[in-house]
């Protein structure tokens, strides 16, 4: 199985710390975890993620679908 570099964006801490949890077991990096939409943009400009999994509904300025456009301009 391919093993990838992943960051998590999810606001829960339970959800998160159990997706973590789950990812890594299976072999994947988690090289972030954060909660909204201006920290995934930085931690992927950081990090250069292979995988980015999204919660749709975060706090602050951009939702996860807003998130995600944003992170497919910077890297496709």
């Amino acid at each position: 199985m391919e093993r990838y570099r992943v960051i998590l964006v999810e606001d829960d801490a339970i959800i998160a710390i159990d997706s973590r949890h789950r990812l890594e077991k299976l072999g994947h990096t988690v090289v972030a975890v954060v909660a909204d939409g201006e920290a995934a943009v930085t931690a992927v400009r950081e990090t250069s993620p292979d995988l980015v999994l999204m919660d749709i509904g975060l706090p602050g300025k951009m939702d996860g679908i807003e998130t995600a456009a944003k992170i497919r301009e910077i890297k496709d």
